[in-house]
């Protein structure tokens, strides 16, 4: 398996461990009826190649975490939302190298998490997402 997709597990099993989801699921797979409930999408990988070590890429796997819930209130729907997106955050950041798989690098710690952003959408379901960045480093053979 490679680096990207053990990140990837990663990343699913931890939101599932922490048991705060009825559903965990990646790339659109699962229940959209099972609230609440954090999917995954891929936003794609930056990579950089260190001015020292040419047989080296540094790698930023970025993934979208989206959290939804439901409630007739608005309020707390939207708080119920936020508090969900905050322990998924300290779920993530509770092991920011992801079982070694990551590293912190000059172009970013092993695990960040961008801000939380709110989506419009028709009550009573709220939705929020934050993007994870993931950093790796990855050797190639000549």
């Amino acid at each position: 398996m490679d680096t990207t997709s053990a990140i990837i597990q990663n990343v699913v099993a931890t939101l599932r461990q922490a048991n705060i989801f009825k559903e965990v699921a990646f790339a659109g797979d699962g229940n959209d009826s099972a609230v609440p409930r954090a999917t995954l999408t891929c936003e794609g990988q930056d990579i950089a190649t260190p001015d020292d070590r040419h047989d080296a890429r540094w790698v930023c796997l970025k993934l979208r975490v989206t959290v939804r819930t439901r409630s007739q209130d608005g309020k707390e729907a939207v708080a119920r939302a936020a508090d969900l997106c905050d322990q998924a955050i300290a779920a993530l950041t509770a092991d920011p190298y992801r079982g070694g798989q990551c590293c912190d690098l000059p172009t970013g710690r092993a695990t960040e998490i961008d801000r939380v952003q709110t989506a419009e959408l028709r009550r009573p379901d709220v939705q929020m997402a934050f993007v994870v960045r993931c950093n790796f480093e990855v050797g190639t053979r000549d």
